[in-house]
C-alpha cells in the first residue's frame, strides 16, 4: 500500500510560487530523500503532507485516505503522520519516557510501548533522563521514538540532522533508517545536503523552483542525471565538449563511452573520481592547483583548450603544480552527455 501520495500539489505566498504541481507516492517501508538548494520548496512540501500548511491545490493522500484536497481536510494529529524536525524540541520538564509516551495513546501497554521504544532507538535505560542531560544525537533518536510512538505510516524529517556535527550525523541518520526499516514506516528525508540524500535514500528527489527535476535511485541521480543542474547538485562535476555519434564521443581526453542521451555537439559529465592522470612531460594538460582532503588529493588539471577538470586521487600520488600530464578517464559505465 502507498503510505503517502501528492497529486498535483501547489502552494503559493502571495505572487510566490513554493510548491508547483508536485506528485509523489511513497511506499510504505520506503524511505525518501528529498534534496534542492535553500528556497526550492522542500521544507513547504513537507509542510503540506505533514498538515501544517493547507495546500492551494492538488490533493494529499495517507495510506489511501484524503487527507487534503477535494473538499476534505484532516489535522495533523489524525493523519497518522511524524514529524521530526532539526531542533528536537523535546518537554524540557519532562523526563524521557515522558516524552515519548506523550505520543502513546493512554492505556495499561503504554509503559510497554515506551519501553520498546526506547529499544529501539537504542535508548533503553535513558529513560529516566532528562533532555538536558542527553547528547544532541542522543535527543534526536528521542525525537523519533517519540514521532513514532503513535505508529505512524510515515516520518518526516526536516533537515533533522543539520544541528550534528559530521560524524555523530552520520550515525544518528543511519540509526534513524535501521528504525523505521524496523517498524516498516515510510520516510520521507528533507535536506540540502547531497552525500546525505545518496545515502539515505532509497530515490532521491531533486527539486528546482517548486518542481522536481529528477526523481529516481541514487545511483541513477548521481550518474545518470536528468539535468545539468542535478549533475552539479549531487556532487562535483565537470563538463568536456565533444561530439557524439551514437555511444561514442570524441574529446580532447581521448574516445568517451557515453549514454545515448544525446548526438551531435555534446558535454560529458565527468565526476572527478573517474579522472586519472599521469606526470608525462610529453603531456598537454597541466597540474594547476591540488587541495589535500587527508586520504586523497584533489586536482585541478588544465586541457590544451583552457578547459579543466578535477581528479580525485590517492593521496600518495603526490604531483607537484605545474607539472605536464597526461589525462585519462576510466569511469567504468558509460557517462551522462548533455546535447550543447
Amino acid at each position: 500500500m502507498t503510505a503517502l501520495e501528492l497529486r498535483g500539489v501547489g502552494k503559493r505566498y502571495g505572487r510566490t510560487t513554493a510548491v508547483d504541481d508536485v506528485s509523489l507516492s511513497v511506499g510504505d517501508g520506503e524511505l525518501v530523500a528529498l534534496v534542492g538548494p535553500s528556497g526550492c520548496g522542500k521544507s513547504t512540501l513537507l509542510m503540506l503532507a505533514a498538515g501544517l500548511l493547507e495546500p492551494d491545490s492538488g490533493t494529499v493522500l495517507v495510506r489511501d485516505r484524503v487527507v487534503a484536497g477535494r473538499g476534505t481536510w484532516v489535522p495533523p494529529e489524525d493523519r497518522g503522520v511524524g514529524v521530526v524536525f532539526q531542533d528536537a524540541a523535546l518537554f524540557p520538564h519532562l523526563r524521557v519516557a515522558d516524552n515519548v509516551a506523550f505520543g502513546v495513546p493512554r492505556g495499561r501497554d503504554r509503559a510497554a510501548r515506551v519501553a520498546e521504544l526506547l529499544e529501539l532507538v537504542d535508548l533503553p535505560d535513558h529513560g529516566r533522563r532528562y533532555p538536558h542531560e542527553l547528547s544532541g544525537g542522543q535527543q534526536q533518536r528521542v525525537a523519533l521514538a517519540r514521532a513514532l510512538a503513535p505508529r505512524p505510516s510515515v516520518v518526516l524529517f526536516d533537515e533533522a540532522f543539520g544541528n550534528l556535527d559530521n560524524g555523530l550525523r552520520a550515525s544518528v541518520r543511519d540509526a534513524t533508517a535501521a528504525a523505521l526499516r524496523g517498524t516498516g514506516a515510510a520516510g520521507v528525508f528533507v535536506t540540502h545536503d547531497q552525500g546525505e540524500a545518496l545515502a539515505v535514500g532509497d530515490r532521491v528527489c531533486v527539486m528546482r523552483e517548486g518542481r522536481f527535476e529528477h526523481v529516481g535511485e541514487p545511483a541513477d541521480a548521481f550518474h545518470r542525471p536528468a539535468t545539468r543542474f542535478v549533475a552539479t547538485l549531487l556532487g562535483e562535476a565537470d563538463f568536456v565538449p565533444g561530439r557524439q555519434d551514437g555511444s561514442t564521443v570524441a574529446t580532447e581526453v581521448g574516445p568517451l563511452a557515453a549514454t545515448p542521451d544525446a548526438r551531435g555537439e555534446v558535454e560529458v559529465m565527468l565526476r572527478p573520481h573517474e579522472v586519472v592522470f599521469a606526470a608525462d612531460p610529453a603531456g598537454t594538460a597541466r597540474v594547476l592547483r591540488r587541495e589535500f582532503r587527508g586520504a586523497t588529493y584533489l586536482y585541478t588539471l588544465g586541457l590544451p583548450s583552457g578547459r579543466q577538470v578535477r581528479a580525485l586521487v590517492p593521496h600518495t600520488l603526490d604531483v607537484p603544480t605545474g607539472t605536464a600530464v597526461t589525462v585519462e578517464v576510466e569511469a567504468g559505465h558509460p557517462l551522462r552527455s548533455f546535447a550543447r
